[in-house]
């Protein structure tokens, strides 16, 4: 498949050089990990587009960039994480990192970009890194932050998909090395997981088998809800409670 694929710049050797070079960023897994999964329906997805394009005019006086369904649910969820990170935090290490860098990862579909026959079957991703401060993601307005963050790399994307692709690894190593707290996400609710069917019927439940590490979470369309999405977290056995306290606030929130 990647014959199909023009490379003059020889971004598959500089990719594979760096990934052999990756240092230990990744993080052990807790084998006491549990995984829930939290569900925003789609009354709850309109009401994030209402309230974040309503404190945006607030504070730009002026109308937001799009808000898709991707960009309100996974802002929400990104400010739910890092205020659950808050609350794990003693006093004196909350204020000393009160300007700390917070990030959330994604992965974006380029194959649409590429000169490609209708059934290749690869793959095309970029890394999209989206950045904001803890202090301001954990504010009032804390939702309109990180959905400015991570809309500002949707239309990145929309704009030049491909450009800087010889140092999306090392960049994005730079900012993970650089930052307090990371979210890494996996899936999509375009992949429309539960309309799979291999003979035995609609799926019952679908996971993300190398979900593990607190931090990554994985994100689909939701099986009972339509137009919702669905999240899996791997949350520690102490922070279920408060995952779900933080969670549920955050819907209430939306209706002040």
């Amino acid at each position: 498949c990647r014959d199909l694929i023009q490379d003059p710049r020889g971004i598959w050797s500089i990719f594979l050089e760096e990934l052999y070079d990756w240092e230990t960023l990744e993080r052990m897994t807790p084998t006491d990990n549990v995984r829930i999964t939290s569900v925003v329906n789609k009354y709850h997805v309109e009401m994030l587009k209402t309230w974040i394009a309503r404190k945006y005019v607030e504070e730009n006086e002026e109308e937001p960039p799009r808000l898709s369904t991707f960009a309100v649910t996974t802002a929400f969820m990104w400010v739910c994480l890092v205020k659950l990170k808050q609350s794990n935090k003693t006093p004196d290490q909350r204020l000393r990192n009160d300007a700390a860098m917070c990030v959330f990862t994604f992965l974006a579909d380029c194959r649409s970009r590429l000169r490609l026959p209708t059934n290749y079957f690869g793959n095309c991703l970029k890394p999209c890194f989206a950045t904001a401060k803890r202090s301001e993601l954990i504010g009032e307005n804390g939702m309109v932050v990180a959905a400015k963050a991570i809309g500002r790399e949707i239309l990145e994307l929309e704009k030049e998909p491909l450009r800087g692709a010889a140092t999306w690894i090392s960049s994005g190593k730079e900012v993970l090395r650089k930052c307090e707290h990371y979210i890494t996400l996996a899936g999509s609710p375009k992949l429309r997981v539960y309309e799979t069917d291999f003979g035995w019927g609609r799926p019952a439940k679908s996971e993300v088998v190398h979900l593990g590490s607190q931090g990554s979470i994985a994100i689909a369309e939701s099986r009972d809800e339509e137009s919702g999405v669905e999240f899996g977290v791997p949350l520690a056995p102490d922070e279920f409670d408060k995952f779900n306290v933080i969670f549920e606030q955050g819907l209430l929130s939306l209706c002040k």
